[in-house]
C-alpha cells in the first residue's frame, strides 16, 4: 500500500513540473502539453549543466545580465545606506556648514565599517554553495565595491576628493542618479590610482589590481577581511580591486571580467 501511495505521490509531483505551461521547453521536441515538456529555469544547478555539457551561449548571456544586476544592487545598496545614515550631515555641507572633506570622510570611515561588517557573511554564504553563480558574483561584487571606498578614503588623505561629494549627493536622487553617481565615482577612482597612486595604496598594471600595503590595511583595521592575489612575478598581494571600467552599459562599458 506504502508503495502505491508513493508512486501517486511521485505522478503528481511529475504533474506539477511538467505541466503545458506555455514557458517551457520540449525535452523530446514535442507539442506543448505533454509529459515531454519541463519548465526552463534558468537556476544556478541548470547554468553549471549548460557550462558543463558547452552550451555557453545561454550561460554567458546570463553572467553578463547578471554581472550588471550585481553591481546595480551594490550601488544601490550602498547609496540607501547612505540617505538612511547621512542626511543630516548632507544637509549641514548643502548649506555650507561642512566641508566637502569633512562630509566624505564621515561618509567613508561609516562605509567601511559597515561594508566590512558585511564581508564575512557574504563569503560565508558562497562557500556553503560553491556552485551558487550569483552568490559568488554577488560577493565578488560587495568587494570590489569595498575595494572602491577604501581607495577613495585613501585619495581623501591625499586631499584629492574628486567626485566624492557629488557621488554622495547622488545618494539621495531617484534609482538612475544613483547608478550616475556610482559610475562617477568608479571612474574618477581608477582614473586617479592609474594616475598617481596614493599612500597605501599599490597598482599592479599588468594584472590592473589595485592592492593594499599591510601597515596601511591594519591602520583602517581590514586586514583579516581581504582577499590575496597572486601576481605575475609570483608576489602575493592583499588585493581591492581590478582598476577598470566596472560601471558597464551607458556608463562606458566594463573592462574588467568579474568571473
Amino acid at each position: 500500500m506504502s508503495v502505491i501511495i508513493g508512486l501517486l505521490l511521485l505522478r503528481q509531483s511529475f504533474a506539477c513540473a511538467w505541466g503545458n505551461d506555455p514557458t517551457t521547453r520540449r525535452l523530446d521536441q514535442g507539442g506543448a502539453g505533454d509529459v515531454g515538456t519541463r519548465r526552463f529555469e534558468q537556476s544556478d544547478v541548470l547554468r553549471t549543466f549548460l557550462a558543463t555539457e558547452g552550451y555557453l551561449d545561454d550561460n554567458q548571456r546570463f553572467l553578463d545580465a547578471r554581472d550588471l544586476d550585481t553591481v546595480t544592487e551594490a550601488c544601490f545598496d550602498i547609496m540607501s545606506h547612505i540617505t538612511s545614515r547621512h542626511q543630516g550631515a548632507v544637509s549641514q555641507y548643502v548649506f555650507s556648514r561642512e566641508s566637502e572633506s569633512d562630509l566624505i570622510d564621515s561618509v567613508g570611515a561609516d562605509l567601511l565599517s559597515w561594508m566590512s561588517g558585511q564581508l564575512p557573511g557574504r563569503r560565508r554564504l558562497v562557500e556553503a554553495s560553491p556552485w551558487n553563480v550569483t552568490r559568488r558574483m554577488s560577493a565578488d561584487t560587495w568587494m570590489q565595491s569595498f575595494g572602491y571606498v577604501v581607495a577613495g578614503k585613501a585619495l581623501l588623505e591625499d586631499d584629492r576628493v574628486e567626485s566624492g561629494a557629488a557621488g554622495v549627493l547622488g545618494a539621495f536622487g531617484d534609482l538612475r542618479e544613483k547608478l550616475n553617481a556610482c559610475a562617477r565615482f568608479v571612474d574618477s577612482v581608477n582614473d586617479q590610482v592609474q594616475e598617481s597612486i596614493p599612500t597605501g595604496l599599490e597598482y599592479h598594471p599588468f594584472e590592473e589590481i589595485v592592492s593594499i600595503q599591510p601597515a596601511y590595511a591594519k591602520k583602517l583595521g581590514i586586514q583579516n577581511v581581504l582577499g590575496l592575489a597572486t601576481l605575475a612575478t609570483g608576489q602575493v598581494v592583499l588585493a581591492l580591486f581590478r582598476s577598470c571600467r566596472r560601471i558597464g552599459s551607458a556608463f562606458g562599458g566594463a573592462t574588467c571580467a568579474l568571473v
